[in-house]
């Protein structure tokens, strides 16, 4: 029954046409379909019920909306990178918001600083670095 229901919700609730008219002779199609297979008509009816419930925006409205989330509604006048402090950083995030600066959050310490590699690597102080100097004589005319 779980597969049922599931595949009726699928076809039901995939890209329907936008606008009404298009939307009620898909519904149509989708659930004659569904019954003429074998579907309860019981269970096409429910999905389609929480289907028309479930308010579908529109294309553009899902454009809209996307761009007032990636468009300030105030100009930012700069950035801040804070290391993230508990206790601290969060009322001086807010300051410097009420200023018009967005505020990004760092942790102190990365994950590979925490976690070191396996291999070790010893300090660059303790490293010693040898020349050895050849010194080669070239002769000329020579075969």
């Amino acid at each position: 029954m779980k597969h049922k229901i599931s595949t009726a919700n699928t076809l039901i609730n995939r890209n329907l046409p936008t606008t009404e008219d298009g939307k009620l002779k898909e519904l149509q199609h989708v659930s004659a379909a569904l019954v003429s297979n074998g579907y309860p008509k019981t269970i096409t009816s429910k999905v389609i019920k929480t289907q028309t419930e479930k308010a579908t925006p529109s294309p553009e409205e899902l454009v809209r909306k996307f761009f007032e989330l990636i468009e300030p509604s105030e100009p930012c006048t700069g950035y801040a990178t804070l290391p993230y402090i508990k206790g601290i950083t969060e009322p001086l995030s807010r300051t410097l918001k009420k200023h018009n600066i967005k505020v990004c959050h760092k942790p102190l310490r990365t994950l590979e600083q925490e976690f070191p590699s396996v291999k070790h690597r010893p300090p660059t102080e303790e490293k010693t670095m040898s020349f050895i100097k050849y010194h080669v004589k070239i002769a000329l005319g020579i075969t």
